[in-house]
């Protein structure tokens, strides 16, 4: 079952890149095991809150919501205060639109469903729910998405909000009302993996007016350093239940310049993070790509050179934020026993070379325009990284991207060489 608090990871990539659709890539902390899954503890008050909820949004034929997606961080030195828009609607039981201003379109007309990154004009189109079903049926990357930008939209989406949202979280509870803008509203508070997360939810209509998330523990884990304040912040300023709707709201049609691209992967085929995290310490599986000179590239013909492979795409927020440290670390071990090759996934020639003059990358780069290398290494997000030893031993899997991860990739490269 989705987890709200588990996909609360991502926000650590939203703190240092507001709303990039990166984001679902589900990066996850550098955990050196698969962790197990979470057991949740629900109290009595908490439980009856959750119930409220699950019959308030089970109930709704339409929905319409305006809100804020805010981020608060203060560590390592530096202060970001960032703040973006969003509007959204609903009717049931299959037709939903969000839409985060100068960053991403999420619209179903109950047949099909499109989601358009605004400012790189592409877009994918997947089948769309015909009924509620769910958290974790919900296709990808729709359900990521509104988890990070627009749970309350979410939790009308699926048939048990109240379940959807306290799946897979650590302890669930009550809190004492606390007021909003003046208003008094019931807490739930979630504590999880360093983190905790409140949710705001108004006594008579039981849906949520506010959630707020506090990464500080979590990026400490991480080693960010002087972490004084994590905060992310989903806060609605308006939320009409039951209302009219514009029926136009629910159709969409492509701009004419628009690329539609390829899905990263199928939620139902997908392998998880668990098991690309689980191939350290196995022989990294060989394959032959082609690089952007049309040469073939062999894994096994690279044996006694330590290898990363990033495993990539173009439109990947997080790809873009950590591709100039691969490049600045591909430059500095250039001539020794290292090669590093960004691997792209499933997209054209052309599209990954504007992407690398673009970015003024000279870091080579390999073609995986059917994903079959991706699949044989269990990627299921991007960026996903492998430290390969010289004896052909895949030493470390790093998932996502944050800030500090570059220094711990680089540590597990330089032991590497060592050995």
């Amino acid at each position: 079952m989705r987890s709200f608090l588990k996909t609360s990871a991502i926000a650590v990539v939203l703190l240092v890149g507001l709303l990039v659709w990166g984001q679902t890539t589900r990066p996850t902390p550098p955990a050196t095991e698969p962790s197990e899954p979470v057991k949740t503890t629900i109290s009595p008050a908490a439980q009856a809150l959750l119930d409220g909820m699950r019959d308030g949004y089970a109930k709704l034929k339409t929905l319409d919501l305006t809100g804020t997606v805010s981020i608060n961080l203060d560590a390592g030195g530096e202060k970001h205060a960032m703040q973006s828009e969003f509007t959204a609607s609903f009717q049931a039981p299959d037709k939903f639109r969000h839409e985060m201003k100068d960053d991403v379109l999420i619209v179903s007309n109950g047949e099909k469903a499109f989601v358009y990154k605004t400012d790189e004009k592409k877009y994918v189109t997947i089948d769309a729910p015909k009924d509620r079903v769910d958290a974790d049926e919900l296709p990808t990357p729709v359900g990521d998405l509104l988890e990070q930008q627009n749970p309350s939209l979410l939790l009308a989406m699926v048939k048990d909000g109240g379940t959807a949202l306290s799946a897979g979280e650590g302890v669930v509870d009550r809190e004492a009302d606390d007021k909003v803008d003046g208003v008094t509203y019931q807490v739930l508070v979630m504590k999880s993996a360093g983190q905790q997360m409140r949710v705001y939810v108004d006594s008579q209509t039981r849906l949520i007016r506010r959630v707020t998330i506090d990464l500080k523990e979590r990026l400490v884990s991480r080693g960010m350093a002087q972490v004084n304040a994590a905060m992310l912040t989903i806060n609605y300023t308006k939320v009409s239940a039951d209302e009219p709707v514009v029926a136009t709201a629910f159709n969409w049609t492509p701009p004419a310049d628009a690329l539609l691209v390829k899905l990263q992967r199928d939620a139902e085929a997908g392998a998880s993070d668990e098991a690309a995290m689980a191939m350290m310490g196995k022989p990294a599986p060989d394959f032959t790509l082609k690089d952007m000179q049309d040469k073939d590239v062999t894994l096994a013909a690279l044996k006694g050179n330590v290898v990363v492979l990033d495993f990539f795409a173009t439109w990947c927020g997080p790809c873009q934020q950590s591709m100039p440290h691969l490049d600045a670390m591909n430059k500095e071990l250039s001539g020794q026993a290292f090669k590093l090759f960004a691997v792209d996934q499933g997209e054209p020639k052309t599209a990954v070379r504007q992407f690398l003059d673009a970015q003024k990358l000279s870091l080579p780069a390999l073609l995986d325009e059917n994903t079959k290398a991706g699949d044989l290494y269990k990627v299921s997000g991007y960026p996903t990284t492998f430290v390969i030893g010289k004896d052909g031993i895949v030493k470390k899997v790093f998932i996502g991207y944050a800030p500090g991860l570059e220094t711990e990739l680089r540590q597990v490269v330089d032991a590497a060489m060592k050995g």
